[in-house]
């Protein structure tokens, strides 16, 4: 029973099916804003259960519940033995030495702990000589109690609310293996870094085209890493360096949305294949609605007086305020200014965001 939707649970669902168990994803209310659908597919396909409840993300179960059920999350002592195997593959492809520097991006930061005890316990049976290996973690800015601590400071207080970064998977407020992530950066004569969002989308950028490798932010973390410690002076260029990317881009649909819309025919294409989609499930209503602040920007009288008029639908007004407001959340039309008319409401006029333009693009091209 993973606690929340992320690679873990993706992995988790596959695992559990392969053999043959049942697997329940219990996610908390708190991340379904900002919940990667690419992961949620997976879970789904996988067969896994998703279960909601109003219990903060982080708080872990024990490892066995009962007889029949089974816990899994960051706090799980067998889960994170699993992680050394990140270790044992990077050994192996550099010929078993180890390189300079292993940069790994850390949420409860088990896995950079995990990593250097296995090039220990690898160095134990003489499998490589020698550990000059540099542990270098990588937090987000807003969430890394972790770094903070590294360098002696206190650690900043994380968001009360729901996670503001792009690297969701990495939003740990209190990360439950923060103790063994310094010990294992202090013990390798490492560092630590945090980074902003804006650096994680560069390094996401740069990552892709230049490496072919496109991954999610809380991956894309370790190349933001490494650029700002280069800068800094901290990292030589000669230095052989192993970042992990622990994820790929398409399990985050929405920060690929923000690369296309930096190249406007594709972003024309795609709101156009949204738009078509979207049309079909929004009312005669609504799209009548869209149709009338189209032309020109207005209010909500005149948008009940237009309905009537031109297209024949009679309704009460304040259901022409109902339908106003369910198109602003969800962005189809937007307040643009208040006018007040003595002796009488207010007036809130509504223009079409772009995506609403679309939206009557496309039913426009559909039924002509």
């Amino acid at each position: 029973m993973p606690r929340c939707v992320r690679n873990f649970a993706a992995s988790a669902s596959a695992y559990t099916s392969r053999a043959g168990f049942s697997c329940t994803i219990r996610l908390s209310r708190e991340r379904i804003e900002k919940l990667n659908l690419g992961k949620l597919y997976q879970i789904i396909a996988y067969g896994g259960n998703l279960v909601t409840d109003d219990e903060p993300a982080e708080d872990h179960e024990p490892a066995i519940l009962n007889d029949r059920l089974y816990a899994l999350s960051s706090s799980n002592p067998y889960f994170a033995e699993g992680e050394k195997t990140a270790a044992y593959e990077i050994c192996e492809q550099l010929e078993w030495h180890t390189p300079d520097r292993i940069i790994v991006p850390m949420g409860h930061g088990e896995h950079l702990f995990m990593i250097w005890k296995g090039i220990k316990e690898l160095g134990k049976v003489g499998l490589i000589r020698g550990q000059d290996v540099t542990m270098t973690g990588v937090q987000i800015e807003g969430y890394a109690a972790i770094v903070d601590q590294l360098h002696g400071g206190k650690a900043a207080e994380a968001p009360a609310d729901k996670a503001r970064t792009v690297a969701t998977d990495l939003a740990m407020k209190k990360p439950t293996h923060e103790y063994l992530a310094i010990r294992s950066i202090r013990e390798s004569k490492g560092e630590g870094v945090k980074v902003g969002d804006a650096e994680v989308l560069d390094a996401l950028a740069l990552l892709a085209r230049t490496e072919g490798i496109f991954a999610e932010p809380a991956a894309a973390s370790t190349i933001a890493g490494l650029k700002k410690l280069i800068d800094q002076g901290h990292v030589g260029r000669s230095e052989e360096i192993v970042c992990m990317i622990t994820g790929a881009g398409l399990k985050d649909p929405s920060t690929a949305r923000r690369f296309i819309r930096k190249v406007r025919a594709i972003d024309r294409i795609v709101s156009q294949i949204e738009s078509r989609r979207f049309t079909t499930r929004l009312g005669r209503t609504k799209l009548e609605i869209l149709k009338a602040i189209s032309t020109r920007e207005t209010y909500g009288y005149e948008i009940w007086r237009t309905l009537g008029q031109r297209s024949g639908m009679h309704m009460d007004i304040s259901s022409v305020y109902q339908h106003l407001s369910e198109l602003e959340k969800v962005g189809l039309a937007k307040r643009t200014k208040v006018e007040k008319v003595l002796g009488k409401p207010e007036r809130y006029y509504y223009h079409l965001t772009d995506r609403g333009k679309a939206v009557v693009r496309s039913f426009s091209e559909q039924h002509s």
